[in-house]
């Protein structure tokens, strides 16, 4: 079965992934997205057999990466350089090999997550947690199952507010805080005190944090 992806949600996909602030989960540091080039080529001449078709229309139709949960889709370049070092390389500190059929898309060090090429699924390695032991168990244990599809996993990502609006709350809030506490110093201060400071009895609130646009009576 051929497994794509609706229009509706490259359609959305496309949307957020055209501002900075939005495109991935890290927005101060988000990386931008990139054009495909001769990328379907390079990536099916590194890892020897074709991308599903999902994944193509993915990246064909939204961007080479740079977009998605956490740091963002790796560029398929990227993508084949990484699968390709994990084969040559058996990460598992009891020498497991890579399972040839995951492809590490997502970048989030320490791990990846990884697209299933048989089931569709997405799940994440959790390479830190190979610490625990050389066990096969603990090898086992690595891989979770994100989502049952790669659908699911972005439209889980879409679901979720921007990562950039939820810190700029969070930003406002330590502001706020940060605000009240001052305030608080200065109306615990006699008149006489203030106006030792230069403000004057009325409107010293204005002129300490007008500038602010804050709107002080509820502070």
């Amino acid at each position: 079965m051929v497994r794509m992806l609706s229009t509706d949600l490259i359609s959305r996909l496309k949307s957020r992934a055209a501002s900075p602030d939005t495109r991935t989960d890290t927005p101060s540091r988000a990386p931008e997205t990139s054009y495909l080039g001769g990328a379907f080529t390079i990536i099916r001449g590194t890892l020897g057999f074709a991308l599903p078709e999902e994944l193509k229309q993915l990246y064909r139709e939204v961007a080479n990466g740079g977009f998605g949960p956490s740091g963002g889709l790796a560029s398929l370049e990227r993508v084949a350089e990484r699968y390709r070092y994990l084969l040559a390389n058996p990460p598992g500190e009891g020498g497991q090999e890579w399972p040839g059929h995951l492809l590490p898309i997502n970048l989030s060090e320490p791990g990846s997550d990884c697209y299933d090429r048989v089931s569709g699924r997405i799940l994440y390695w959790d390479e830190e947690s190979l610490a625990d032991g050389p066990g096969d168990d603990v090898w086992e244990r690595s891989f979770r199952i994100q989502a049952d599809s790669l659908s699911a996993w972005l439209e889980g990502w879409l679901s979720s507010p921007p990562m950039g609006g939820k810190l700029s709350r969070e930003m406002e809030a330590i502001a706020l805080e940060g605000l009240r506490r001052s305030l608080a110093y200065w109306r615990a201060m006699t008149p006489e005190q203030r106006a030792e400071m230069g403000l004057p009895e009325e409107g010293w609130e204005e002129e300490l944090f007008g500038h602010l646009g804050v709107d002080l009576e509820g502070l």
